[in-house]
């Protein structure tokens, strides 16, 4: 059976015509609680990762978990926080020779970052050259009084929906307006409260070859 969807009574840019030079179309992921598979775009799911490549861990100086400041915690396993397939989010652009965005995250509060809070990392893969070499099946993950768990999310399979936005983006270090990349934010329903219902948002510069990304943090 087929439903009409009815959009908003009102056209953004004719209420604030100078929003239009800022709008920008892009994909909400609507996350459902599930088991995702690594060949799969997911929330906090397993991720499609080269079996001769390391997990990536953190040992930043000083990270804890909240509220123990005194003890900071050693070097920790990073988590699966999103993973993209090209197939999945055609809004999004991806760079040459990649289909696979990847991002994780130290699940620990970092006093030295002025977000205070977990710390990113991107990475662009290609699902072909990772299969054909493998992929890491065991997988370590931080234990228990290695994380918050504010900022662990559970496992979630996505339903991708083509929107528009109007991001305020950030400088990169060269000068460079930066692009928004994408929003995790924070979900009840779902266990990853970061904060009082925050979120962490991510930007990426494509005028720079190295293809800097920073990243913002509210709660």
């Amino acid at each position: 059976m087929e439903q009409s969807v009815t959009g908003p009574p009102y056209d953004l840019d004719d209420l604030i015509p100078e929003l239009a030079v800022h709008a920008r179309r892009t994909t909400v992921l609507s996350p459902t609680s599930g088991c995702p598979g690594v060949g799969e775009s997911s929330l906090g799911g397993p991720l499609l990762w080269p079996a001769d490549e390391p997990w990536p861990s953190c040992a930043q100086r000083g990270h804890h978990v909240p509220p123990d400041d005194r003890n900071p915690a050693g070097t920790v396993p990073m988590v699966p926080v999103v993973q993209l397939f090209a197939r999945d989010v055609p809004e999004l652009p991806f760079p040459e020779g990649a289909d696979v965005l990847q991002l994780l995250w130290c699940p620990l509060v970092h006093p030295d970052d002025q977000a205070y809070a977990a710390l990113p990392k991107l990475h662009w893969r290609n699902e072909a050259a990772v299969l054909a070499t493998g992929v890491l099946r065991d997988v370590p993950a931080p234990q228990q009084g290695e994380y918050d768990e504010e900022f662990v999310p559970s496992p979630c399979t996505v339903s991708p929906t083509a929107v528009i936005e109007y991001p305020n983006w950030p400088l990169c270090a060269r000068g460079h307006r930066m692009e928004h990349l994408l929003s995790v934010t924070a979900e009840e329903d779902l266990d990853m409260t970061m904060g009082d219902l925050g979120g962490m948002y991510v930007f990426l510069c494509r005028r720079c070859p190295e293809l800097p990304y920073a990243h913002r943090y509210d709660c």
